[in-house]
């Protein structure tokens, strides 16, 4: 059977959330949960983004100590124990992907790039996996279940002289917060098992005041090492 077209999985998806006049209304969103590493170990977690791309996910550790990772639009920064330091380009790109308040709002920019490539099962449900590229050496894949038409999967896969390096992260568990869908629980993996990861949300507040500072890239320091 022929294939949907892009722009028609796109609508699917959007509507699935709740619909673009829903979507305009969110303007800022604030998830607190709890995020468990590759080794099952777990860690308070808090979220804050800002309409349209502004993100900033800090995890609590055991002992206190703090890690959070910024991207306010342009660029991105990591601050830990360790000081502070700005991210990799690929390291940005990613961050750049996870910032947007609606994934949505990605694939309508990548519109004259995007393609249905296939049909794929995911979890025993049929999805469109809707493709496009994404900069020079990477391909994205976003999978949208067929039935429910929800974003349930994406996968970037990165090119290297050594091998293709594949990133994925699961979204479930959606349930409607204001008049949109959230997802409560995303999965991410990578080549490494140890760098997997699940983030499972306890509360979701939308257009609550954000402090707009959280995203002024502070001065680049790094402690050292003793």
């Amino acid at each position: 059977p022929a294939l949907p077209g892009a722009e028609q999985v796109v609508a699917m998806y959007e509507k699935a959330l709740g619909g673009a006049n829903a979507m305009k209304k969110i303007t800022s969103l604030i998830m607190k949960g709890v995020s468990v590493d590759g080794q099952g170990r777990e860690a308070p977690v808090e979220i804050v983004q800002a309409a349209p791309d502004k993100y900033s996910s800090t995890v609590t550790m055991r002992e206190g100590m703090q890690s959070t990772r910024t991207f306010n639009g342009t660029a991105g920064w990591m601050v830990s124990q360790r000081g502070t330091r700005p991210m990799s380009p690929e390291q940005g790109e990613s961050m750049r992907r996870d910032a947007a308040l609606f994934p949505v709002s990605v694939l309508r920019g990548l519109s004259e790039k995007l393609h249905v490539s296939e049909k794929d099962t995911v979890n025993g449900a049929t999805a469109y996996v809707l493709t496009a590229p994404a900069g020079e050496h990477a391909t994205e894949r976003y999978y949208i279940d067929s039935a429910s038409g929800l974003l349930v999967r994406r996968v970037v896969v990165t090119e290297t002289m050594i091998a293709d390096i594949p990133e994925q992260v699961d979204y479930s568990d959606y349930r409607a917060v204001d008049g949109v869908m959230i997802p409560f629980i995303v999965r991410t993996a990578g080549v490494d098992p140890r760098d997997a990861f699940t983030r499972r949300a306890t509360t979701v507040e939308q257009n609550v005041p954000v402090d707009e500072k959280k995203f002024v890239m502070p001065e680049m320091k790094q402690r050292n090492r003793q």
